[in-house]
């Protein structure tokens, strides 16, 4: 089963995925009202499976996740 790497809302912008994993996340600002700094995925195969996993891990907030496809 193929699967994705999103982020989802409850992101604050940590930076700590962009530091683990910085060729699969990059932070943005959203388009709402609140101009948020929010992760996204740019490419889920950019780095390394083990970087990738740091990143999950350490989110503080558990924003990152695989997800089925």
């Amino acid at each position: 089963m193929a699967r994705t790497l999103i982020v989802d809302p409850s992101c604050i912008g940590c930076n700590i995925c962009v530091s683990r994993a910085c060729h699969t996340f990059a932070l943005y600002e959203t388009d709402d009202d609140f101009k948020e700094i929010k992760s996204k995925v740019i490419d889920q195969n950019g780095d390394s499976a083990e970087d990738i996993e740091n990143a999950i891990v350490e989110c503080p907030v558990n924003a990152i996740s695989w997800q089925d496809i």
